[in-house]
């Protein structure tokens, strides 16, 4: 489905902040994830800026379907709020907060990047320069896995895998 919408009536990601409350943005979805008590979704507008979304888990049914990665929605009727994830994924000071009024519309029209990649060479990870990039994007194979460890942390169950990878060139 393809709606017209007025492009004035639209805000960029670095527009977005708390003062203001049921905002409209056009945005491409790039990463999703659920956690089970919520679900997670990285959105990068036309220019290019990313941010984080949240959907507490009574509100996963609803949207869930609506979501899917790489697709183009103009999100309406959603928050905006301080992020105070634990583990950010983006430099984003704040992160969109779905509520049972948001509307999620799919639309075709993308002017701006597709992925959003943020490569980093190897060195600059070896050394210590990629430290203050809250996630990276490399090209590699992975040589080597460690074992799966858990780690209960209410409200959930953590767990972590550590790998070794090695550069293609």
């Amino acid at each position: 489905m393809s709606i017209s919408v007025d492009s004035n009536n639209l805000s960029f990601v670095n527009d977005l902040n708390p003062a203001k409350d049921m905002w409209n943005m056009k945005a491409r979805i790039i990463r999703k994830w659920n956690q089970g008590y919520k679900m997670e979704i990285i959105f990068i507008d036309e220019k290019g800026a990313k941010i984080q979304g949240g959907i507490k888990s009574h509100l996963i049914p609803v949207f869930d379907g609506q979501l899917q990665e790489d697709a183009v929605v103009i999100l309406s009727k959603f928050g905006v709020g301080e992020n105070k994830d634990l583990y950010k994924v983006v430099v984003h000071p704040y992160k969109i907060n779905f509520y049972r009024c948001t509307i999620v519309t799919r639309v075709r029209d993308w002017q701006g990047v597709v992925y959003g990649f943020n490569f980093r060479a190897y060195e600059d990870i070896l050394q210590g320069e990629a430290l203050n990039a809250l996630s990276v994007d490399v090209a590699g194979s992975v040589i080597s896995c460690g074992d799966l460890e858990s780690f209960d942390r209410p409200p959930k169950e953590t767990k972590k895998m550590n790998f070794d990878i090695e550069d293609l060139e």
